[in-house]
């Protein structure tokens, strides 16, 4: 019985190093120092889960804090952030620290310095070169989010006039390295899941008519301006695709610890995303 405890204590006791590595290594909180551990949950209400970790952690002057009903702390914790939206508007934890970074996987116009030895593509419809597969870092590691907020980055899709819109499939990027290390180009094993936007109903007048001058090259097109938005609730993250104010994507609360999505067939829409 005592080695099914050891176990799950030594996965314990290297989750909460990993975590106080990556307090260590935040710029935020680099300076601070853990006083306190608090432990909740089933596990945390055992007499020698808590020895083993308060002897873990006695020498560097950390704490043992028990939750006063540790099995109930966190569906408490559930109701008490439910009660407070629903009676102020607002989360009772205002702002969440992210456990990885999430990105959009898009195209960008071709710079010589930024993406060198990257072969840029020249599309057919507005003639500009772009380079592929490229992350735009929504979220990053260790960043303070508001939750009552979502994040919003603009984007846009280059339409020939005459396109058929179908079923926008955007790719989820996710890694956890350090902030400061994040690649800028997406590999098949940062691919975390997809999002699918809905836009065959969006009349082609809504979207931005460019028409091609003399000295232009490729040819008269539509620009489709769109916004995408991270909503960050308990567990989740959730990404919307909107457009003159309103949401076009498929539901897709995600949950931030799941691993990669399988891939689905999708019709396909056309036109890339576009920083």
């Amino acid at each position: 019985m005592r080695r099914l405890f050891d176990d799950q204590v030594s996965k314990i006791i290297r989750l909460i190093d990993n975590q106080i590595r990556r307090l260590s290594e935040s710029p935020i909180y680099s300076s601070e120092r853990i006083s306190k551990i608090v432990l909740s949950g089933g596990l945390g209400s055992s007499h020698y889960v808590r020895a083993k970790i308060s002897a873990q952690y006695a020498s560097n002057g950390i704490e043992l804090v028990l939750a006063a009903e540790p099995q109930l702390a966190v569906v408490k914790g559930i109701v008490v952030d439910r009660l407070q939206r629903v009676s102020h508007g607002q989360s009772a934890l205002s702002t969440r620290c992210c456990r990885a970074s999430y990105g959009i996987v898009c195209r960008q116009p071709y710079d010589k310095g930024r993406h060198k030895g990257q072969p840029p593509i020249k599309d057919p419809i507005n003639g500009e070169k772009y380079v592929e597969d490229q992350i735009n870092w929504l979220v990053k590691q260790g960043e303070v989010l508001p939750v009552d907020r979502p994040i919003q980055h603009d984007f846009y899709r280059i339409l020939a006039p005459d396109a058929q819109r179908g079923v926008w499939r955007d790719k989820i990027a996710m890694s956890k390295v350090p902030a400061h290390l994040l690649p800028h180009k997406a590999e098949p094993k940062y691919i975390f899941c997809h999002i699918d936007s809905d836009l065959r109903n969006i009349p082609l007048e809504e979207f931005t008519e460019k028409k091609k001058r003399w000295w232009q090259r490729g040819s008269c097109h539509v620009q489709a301006n769109y916004q995408v938005k991270v909503v960050i609730d308990a567990a989740h993250l959730r990404f919307e695709l909107w457009h003159n104010g309103r949401n076009y994507t498929r539901e897709n609360r995600i949950a931030v610890e799941l691993g990669p999505a399988a891939a689905e067939n999708v019709e396909g829409g056309q036109g890339t995303m576009n920083m």
